[in-house]
């Protein structure tokens, strides 16, 4: 992306979560790494994929996960298993299903630029998931009764620590030291 931004003279920033995983790198010509600060405000109105993308990726590949459990009840060969390489390729076809319109809802829904003045409705999300092989599943004896509790049961899970004022004011001055000097040496 690098390479063909700088031969088209196009100018990209690019948004990362504040993460110890992310690298900051130096040297991009035609891209700007902007790190999000760590607080879960933040989070929650600016970083777009935490209000809606991974949500619609967590359906698809719930629902996904459920046919292949149907697939594996009506086989009655092997017990139903998942895998990482199962896992890793359910993924990729949930991704897959992830629209472009979704994407864009969700930038819209978290004010970035032209994609603001959109009509933003609900994303389409569940549309597919409406044609869950339910009758088939409750003729198996594993019913689904909320589809949504099922696709959201892992979001009140702890994934991080959570940071208290002062780590949180620390980490966002540390980012800002960090940009101050990089506009130095460029400006030098």
């Amino acid at each position: 992306m690098g390479l063909s931004a700088n031969r088209k003279q196009k100018k990209i920033i690019l948004f990362i979560d504040n993460c110890p995983a992310h690298p900051h790198i130096q040297n991009l010509t035609n891209i700007k790494l902007a790190f999000l600060p760590p607080c879960l405000v933040v989070r929650s109105v600016i970083q777009p994929i935490y209000q809606s993308i991974i949500k619609t990726l967590k359906g698809h590949y719930r629902k996904l996960l459920v046919e292949k459990m149907v697939n594996d009840i009506e086989k009655s060969t092997t017990p139903f298993a998942v895998n990482l390489l199962d896992a890793i390729e359910i993924t990729t076809i949930a991704w897959a299903r992830v629209t472009p319109d979704t994407i864009i809802k969700c930038f819209s829904h978290a004010g970035f630029g032209k994609f603001s003045n959109l009509n933003t409705t609900d994303d389409d999300s569940n549309d597919e998931l409406d044609n869950l092989p339910l009758a088939r599943l409750s003729s198996a004896e594993a019913t689904v009764t909320d589809w949504e509790t099922y696709v959201n049961i892992d979001d009140q899970v702890i994934t991080t620590d959570n940071l208290t004022d002062n780590e949180i004011i620390e980490s966002v001055l540390q980012t800002q030291e960090k940009e101050d000097e990089e506009e130095k040496k460029i400006a030098i």
